[in-house]
């Protein structure tokens, strides 16, 4: 019987998201975090939507195509997706 729960591997995208969108909010929240860096490190940083959508990238890149994810994977007893699967 199917149920609408998400399974564990199918969560992971989410927290991905989440720490990406929070890191995009970071500046518009708290003015003035990115005023000690370099002025072409501002540019990049201010804007939430830049921020969020590097965040997004580099954790991807992190968490689904490094040895960290197939540790992750084997710690859990899972399998790697495949790459036609709505979750990756």
């Amino acid at each position: 019987m199917p149920t609408c729960l998400p399974t564990r591997s199918s969560v992971d995208p989410l927290r991905s998201i989440a720490l990406a969108v929070a890191l995009g909010l970071l500046s518009k929240l708290s003015t003035g975090i990115w005023s000690n860096f370099p002025s072409w490190t501002q540019t990049l940083l201010s804007d939430g939507v830049v921020l969020a959508a590097l965040a997004a990238f580099f954790l991807n890149l992190l968490f689904n195509h490094t040895g960290i994810a197939e540790k992750a994977r084997t710690a859990r007893n899972e399998t790697r997706p495949t790459p036609g699967s709505l979750f990756l």
